[in-house]
């Protein structure tokens, strides 16, 4: 379906502009909707779903934009009752329109392999508000959302939620995190857990009353590549009983695969690319995971970890040497923030104390002023998003402001609204 106006479908149970049936699968592309009652819905069974980009959603229903059925709505028990479609990739969209009651994206279960919903424009201005799943079901798997732009005005928009590049890099700040006042989206990490150079999406799986979990990954989406689709399948790595969140992750020894790090409050272990077993990495290493950090302090290609107490900051290289001493800084971890600042490769330890900045290179060196501010470390984020939307070397430093993020973006670290345009 490719560069129509589709337009006042508003059959009361229909009013489909653009419907998918059975297991079938449409590219949905440069179009305008409005006036429709759903402009674009499938089926929502096993092997179903679409690609729609590139079109403008007027809206002027009185429903939700962009609709994948569920088991539930065919009267399906069991299993199936949860499913919605198999493959569903909304990219590149303008959703022009706001009505409180209905988001502009409404998933109705779980997708077989993924829904995938990345760089679109939303008037709504909270992802809760553009997006929704069937919240009968208490567990929001295999439904991704990064690189979109919300609050769209007609020539502004805002960044929020998670910015990422499609091609990894090992460094900590691959990814820039935005967070949202509430995100009700699945928890899940990326990285480069087969060594293809590529990004992948890492996610853990434990099901209530299961005493087993499995982690899984999966490839990226890309446009227009969807003919082999009912082939695709979440690649399971490895069985564990640990999540997402109970786990660390980082290319521990220096091959470009990101491994999996698992720190008990007794050892620490680490699963090369997630896929191998448990492998000791230390022992007698009581610190649990909330109280480290992870990044490259001697710039080797190397994750490492850091640790503060009273006494100083301390790093184990790749995880698996002793503590070394790096400064005598009495600052805790929660009074830190973490990025290559100076964009030479190597992982700096910033301070902000509600009214200056400062930066330790490599965490080794004194302070240095960075910056004159009155915000201080538990309200800001870090990452390598720039203003442009683009992704540099160099970390830089965004503050949440009402409705909207600000940057204070290298060289010089002054706040400026964070704006798409």
């Amino acid at each position: 379906m490719l560069n129509n106006s589709i337009h006042s479908n508003r059959g009361d149970g229909w009013g489909y502009g653009v419907a998918v049936g059975r297991e079938g699968f449409a590219l949905i592309k440069g179009n305008r909707f409005y006036k429709n009652r759903h402009d674009i819905a499938s089926s929502g069974v096993r092997d179903s779903g679409y690609e729609a980009s590139y079109n403008y959603f007027e809206g002027a229903g009185d429903s939700y934009n962009v609709d994948v059925h569920g088991g539930q709505d065919h009267g399906w028990t069991g299993e199936d009752s949860h499913i919605a479609a198999t493959f569903t990739y909304i990219h590149h969209n303008i959703f022009d329109n706001i009505d409180p009651d209905h988001p502009n994206i409404k998933l109705r279960g779980i997708p077989t392999y993924i829904c995938l919903i990345e760089d679109n424009i939303f008037k709504h201005s909270n992802i809760n508000d553009a997006i929704a799943h069937n919240r009968n079901i208490t567990y929001k798997e295999n439904i991704f959302a990064w690189n979109n732009i919300y609050d769209w005005n007609g020539s502004t928009g805002n960044y929020k939620g998670l910015y990422m590049s499609k091609n990894w890099e090992s460094s900590q700040n691959s990814t820039t995190y935005l967070p949202f006042e509430d995100n009700e989206l699945m928890t899940y990490r990326l990285g480069d857990f087969d060594g293809d150079g590529k990004t992948e999406i890492f996610k853990s799986i434990k099901r209530d009353g299961s005493s087993v979990g499995e982690w899984f990954i999966a490839e990226i989406p890309t446009p227009n590549n969807y003919s082999d689709y009912r082939n695709w399948a979440w690649q399971k790595i490895n069985s564990s009983n640990k999540t997402v969140e109970q786990l660390g992750f980082g290319d521990f020894n220096g091959d470009g695969t990101t491994d999996v790090f698992n720190a008990n409050g007794k050892d620490w272990y680490i699963s090369f690319g997630g896929s191998s077993g448990w492998d000791l990495l230390s022992s007698n290493t009581t610190i649990t995971l909330n109280k480290l950090r992870f990044g490259d302090f001697n710039n080797d290609g190397k994750t490492d970890v850091f640790k503060a107490n009273l006494e100083g900051w301390y790093v184990s290289y790749g995880g698996s040497s002793g503590w070394e001493r790096i400064n005598s800084s009495s600052k805790s971890i929660e009074q830190l923030g973490f990025g290559d600042f100076n964009g030479n490769g190597t992982t700096d330890v910033f301070s902000a104390n509600g009214k200056d900045w400062y930066v330790s290179d490599g965490g080794n060196s004194g302070w240095q002023h960075f910056g004159t501010s009155g915000e201080t470390i538990n309200k800001l984020f870090f990452g390598t998003l720039r203003s442009t939307g683009e992704f540099g070397n160099q970390t830089n430093i965004f503050i949440k402001n009402h409705s909207y993020y600000q940057i204070a973006e290298s060289p010089s670290y002054i706040w400026t609204p964070l704006i798409f345009q």
